[in-house]
């Protein structure tokens, strides 16, 4: 009896070692599964800034293209495209007024015509808002509205440079 006593005892120290060996190992596996997931997240992260920032980058960079030398004439060819897009000959610009001169002789006789100016003193509103000469439809051409617009188109082409998966457009 005490043989038999001692077999088992032994036999139960060996199926618990076997089990605890198992719980061990999965709990092992579900550690490193957590690491992975921890890993990853931390590199989605720092893609994620890394887009931000290019973004950030690009919209001080456009802003500062379009105070420069050839900002007017470029607000001017948005302010046709948005015109022609709008189906007017005539137009309000609703523009800072800083920018209104220049704009205005970048724009020249037309088309299109300028009906009325209107002023916004949004100092961080660098563009234009083109808008039809009933105020019901506008087509706004500024870099906020732009970025609000197309930030999904954005953040893909930043990325897709950053990582190296395409060139710029």
């Amino acid at each position: 009896r005490l043989r038999e006593a001692e077999r088992n005892a032994q036999e139960i120290e060996a199926q618990a070692n076997a089990t605890g060996a198992a719980e061990g190992e999965r709990e092992a596996q579900r550690r490193v599964a957590l690491a992975r997931i921890e890993t990853r997240r931390d590199a989605l992260r720092l893609r994620e800034s890394h887009v931000e920032r290019a973004i950030e980058l690009a919209t001080r960079r456009l802003d500062e293209v379009l105070r420069g030398p050839s900002g007017a004439s470029l607000l001017a060819t948005a302010i046709r495209a948005a015109a022609h897009a709008l189906g007017e000959n005539a137009v309000r610009v609703r523009t800072r007024p800083a920018e209104r001169a220049s704009i205005a002789s970048a724009l020249g006789a037309g088309p299109p015509a300028v009906e009325a100016w209107e002023e916004v003193d949004d100092a961080g509103a660098t563009g234009v808002a083109v808008l039809s000469p009933d105020r019901h439809r506008m087509v706004e051409m500024t870099i906020g509205g732009m970025l609000r617009r197309r930030r999904d188109l954005a953040r893909r082409t930043a990325a897709g440079v950053l990582l190296g998966k395409r060139d710029l457009p």
